[in-house]
């Protein structure tokens, strides 16, 4: 009788602890799934951040937008040095007051306190994030106290000859197929190179939307192909990759020529 009890409480209790084991592991694989699906990281709405290393704020935003693949933060910033009021495109995502929004991916943002900030980027976030950025006139500073130590130095000392953006490389050059920032909207380089209707170099944007001026041929000579008002020949000044202006990512020989040029012709 005592053998049957007995085996009767280690059944039970193997049972017992089976239960609980299965449990742990389904919460275990529903935290997983969660994290991986959203993409969000441990940042939260009303979490205050350094957007790109320099400008804070606070989020007031986080999911998928229409307006770029991959998860983004909507930035309420202290200043208005930003590029929206919370709305992109006529989609609202979240309300502030105007300049005061902006948009950044998370390889973009950092917790207000983090010692490090994420230096890795893909290919794809580098094309599109300059979505929420704004090129912005810097103080100079000497090259020693201009060097990336941690966010606060950066704001403090970023210099406008170098390119305070996490992730940047020196050797980033505009190219065909990459994706820029131009006119406010975004779009991909076709083109590259001179043209007959006016002296330097200019680049061929194909827009994601149609708010360019031709289909990539101006005055009868095509340049390349996309879209009836797809297309726009404009000044490498006139477009940013990553937050930084066209005309820093030509070659040398490129820039010079692009800086003796008068620049009377600003788009086609």
């Amino acid at each position: 009788m005592e053998s049957a009890l007995l085996l009767s409480d280690t059944t039970l209790a193997d049972k017992i602890k089976k239960e609980t084991l299965l449990k742990e592991n389904i919460k275990s694989r529903s935290k997983s799934t969660a994290s991986s699906s959203s993409d969000g990281g441990d940042i939260e709405i009303g979490d205050r951040l350094i957007v790109a290393g320099q400008r804070k704020g606070t989020v007031r935003f986080s999911g998928e937008t229409q307006f770029a693949l991959g998860w983004w933060y909507g930035v309420e910033l202290d200043r208005p040095v930003g590029k929206n009021d919370g709305s992109v495109n006529g989609i609202r995502y979240f309300t502030c007051k105007s300049k005061y929004g902006v948009f950044a991916p998370p390889s973009r943002v950092q917790k207000l306190g983090e010692k490090k900030f994420s230096s890795s980027e893909s290919l794809d976030t580098i094309n599109w994030g300059a979505v929420s950025e704004k090129n912005e006139k810097r103080s100079s500073s000497s090259s020693s106290s201009s060097r990336i130590r941690t966010p606060t130095k950066q704001m403090k000392n970023a210099s406008p000859k170098i390119a305070r953006v996490p992730g940047a490389s020196s050797d980033l050059k505009l190219e065909v197929g990459m994706g820029v920032f131009c006119n406010n909207e975004l779009g991909v380089i076709r083109y590259i190179g001179s043209t007959d209707f006016a002296d330097g170099i200019w680049i061929g944007v194909e827009l994601r939307t149609a708010k360019g001026k031709n289909d990539g041929s101006v005055m009868d000579k095509r340049y390349f192909l996309c879209k009836p008002n797809h297309g726009l020949l404009v000044r490498p000044s006139k477009i940013t990759v990553r937050g930084i202006n066209g005309a820093k990512l030509m070659g040398d020989t490129l820039s010079e020529k692009e800086n003796s040029i008068n620049g009377d012709v600003k788009e086609k």
